[in-house]
Order: structure tokens, then sequence, then C-alpha cells
């Protein structure tokens, strides 16, 4: 049907690319029951888009609007798009207009389309944040958002437990292991700890947990092997 396409669509196309590349979102309308599902061909600049589509659908999913704009510009805080073509479905027929211009409230601002045209790597950990509430907003998979924050923010605690990992090897005797080997052990540790992490990462987005959980469980595991550790030094 119409509206499993359009929901499959919002929810499976990628809202995060670089410019002239598409752009899918979806919006509950308030005080009625039905969601609009908006496209954008192009992101010319984070004010200028080109080729608007969007669609109005009933919560039952059936069409109720369908409509187009050539183009859409970011003035006096909204979105006014030009030579807009609207249809209006009804049960028992269709009505058509045409807009030279019109207002149209897009669930995205401008500064919210830049954190859109960057990879997500380059984002600060605030544009991170809002970018993927935004995506969420709109019923889209927010995962790889929520993966790279979440490493983000247990990086400190991650090498804060890797300081506490590598204690017992400073202070354990001399008897114990050289200094060439001791090194070699701290390398190899640290390599399996960084591929474990990111290794959670990916399986925790593949299987739809929670990114906090993959983030956090690998660093919970090491601070506890640490720990163990310096007891036992």
């Amino acid at each position: 049907s119409t509206a499993a396409y359009l929901k499959q669509s919002a929810q499976t196309s990628s809202s995060v690319q670089g410019l002239e590349k598409n752009l899918w979102l979806r919006q509950p309308l308030q005080n009625t029951q039905r969601q609009r599902f908006i496209h954008v061909d192009i992101i010319l600049t984070t004010e200028h888009l080109q080729g608007i589509r969007w669609f109005e659908l009933e919560a039952q999913g059936q069409l109720r609007l369908s409509a187009q704009a050539s183009s859409a510009q970011w003035k006096n805080n909204q979105w006014q798009l030009q030579q807009a073509q609207i249809s209006e479905i009804s049960p028992d027929r269709m009505r058509s207009s045409h807009q030279a211009q019109m207002a149209l409230a897009l669930p995205v601002s401008p500064s919210e389309l830049q954190d859109a045209v960057q990879e997500p790597e380059n984002l600060n950990t605030l544009s991170l944040w809002r970018y993927a509430n935004v995506l969420r907003n709109s019923g889209i998979d927010a995962s790889t958002y929520d993966k790279i924050l979440w490493k983000r923010m247990m990086r400190p605690l991650a090498i804060f437990v890797m300081l506490i990992f590598a204690l017992p090897f400073v202070l354990g005797s001399q008897r114990m292991a050289n200094t060439g080997q001791r090194l070699m052990i701290g390398i190899l540790v640290g390599m399996v700890f960084f591929a474990a992490t990111e290794m959670a990462g990916n399986l925790g987005q593949a299987s739809k947990l929670p990114a906090w959980i993959t983030a956090v469980a690998p660093v919970l595991v090491m601070f506890m092997i640490a720990v163990r550790r310096l007891r036992t030094a």
C-alpha cells in the first residue's frame, strides 16, 4: 500500500548524506491523526532545497494529500516553497490547486540540515545528540549516530580503565616478565579491547540493542578484569 511504502522509505532511506542527496522525513501533524511524509530531492545549501514532495496519511493509511514544490528557501524563520502543486484527496473526489509561494512547517531547520550533510564522525557531541533526536522524531533509524555518540562519551572512561589495567605491569615484579614482554602484552590487550569495543557496537547496531549498552559493556568488563588484576598484583 501507499502508506506502507512511505513508512518503509522514511525509515530506511539515509538522511545523513552530503549535498545534492535526498532526504526523507516523517512529521506527525498536531491535533490530527495524520502523518506527513516529506522527501527532498536535493539539498543545495542548508537554506535552499530543491524538489520537495510531501504526502499526508490518516492513521489507517489512507492518502489524504499529495503535493510537490520546485524548491524551498529558509526565510523569516520558516520554509517558503515555490511553485507548489497540491492535490487534496477525499473518499469521493480529488481537488487540485497551485500556489506560487507558500509556507510549510518542515520538521528540520538549517542548523539541523548542517548536521545532516556532515559525516557522523565529524560532528561534535552536541550535534550528534541533536540530530539523532531529529531522526528519531522523523521515524528514521538513528543507531549510527547513537553508537558514535556513546562511544565518544565512554572514551574518557575507557582510557581510565586501561590505565588501571596497566598498573600491575608497572608495579609488578621484574621477575614476572621483562620490559619487552610487558610492553607487548599491553599492546595486545589494547588491540583486543579496541576490537571488542568496535565489534560490540556493530553487533549491537545489527541486533537493535540500545547503543549505551554496547558502549558500556566492554568498558565494564575491562574494568572488572583490571580491578581483579590490581588486587592480585
